[in-house]
């Protein structure tokens, strides 16, 4: 067993490197807990984030598939975005990026999970939600530079597809997918019989 310990690294020195609406970026020069010097660290200082597992009253799964710079790909993911300064709480940060990628909204919102986002090098925190009953309501609302196809999926299929390699989605909406199975077969979330049915079969071992 290693004789390390496991401890907060102290700051020695902070300074910002960039920083806009978006992010900062920060870079610190930290001691361990043993004493090694860590000359230079950055760290990404992002808002707080949410996602929403959302079903619709026929038990159809909300799927947004759109460009993703970052891997410079056209990704399919669920509804997410950034905690905005106006929003009262994530739930209602959860209902306002849900409205505004797909049009929809309404239903029962339940937290299901939150996560780190990427806890080596960014501050902030993803909460997850599973909404179950959304209707729609309006027309999606899209800033300039977004683009999104909105698919009616199927839950159980999507675990299928993520199984066989064939998907391949942003880690965090990957665990709140994960998160909602678990709150709709443990019952904490009442979905109709038949999908939770499907979605146990499509989660057993092969």
């Amino acid at each position: 067993m290693s004789d390390r310990k496991v401890a907060p690294w102290r700051v020695l020195t902070s300074r910002i490197l960039f920083e806009d609406r978006w992010l900062r970026l920060r870079n610190d020069r930290c001691e361990t807990a043993e004493g090694a010097i860590v000359p230079s660290y950055h760290v990404l200082e992002c808002a707080d984030g949410v996602n929403v597992v959302a079903l619709t009253g026929e038990g159809r799964l909300l799927l947004a598939r759109e460009y993703r710079h970052g891997c410079g790909e056209v990704v399919t993911g669920i509804p997410a975005g950034m905690i905005e300064a106006t929003d009262a709480s994530p739930e209602a940060a959860a209902r306002r990026e849900l409205l505004e990628e797909t049009g929809y909204g309404g239903g029962q919102l339940t937290p299901v999970l939150t996560c780190w986002a990427n806890a080596a090098r960014q501050t902030n925190r993803v909460t997850s939600f599973l909404a179950v009953g959304v209707e729609p309501l309006s027309s999606p609302s899209l800033d300039p530079a977004e683009a999104i196809d909105l698919i009616h999926g199927d839950l159980p299929e999507v675990f299928g597809r993520l199984r066989r390699g064939e998907w391949r989605m942003q880690s965090t909406h990957v665990a709140a997918l994960w998160s909602a199975a678990g709150a709709i077969l443990t019952g904490a979330v009442a979905v109709a019989g038949e999908l939770r049915d499907r979605l146990r079969a499509a989660l057993s071992p092969p």
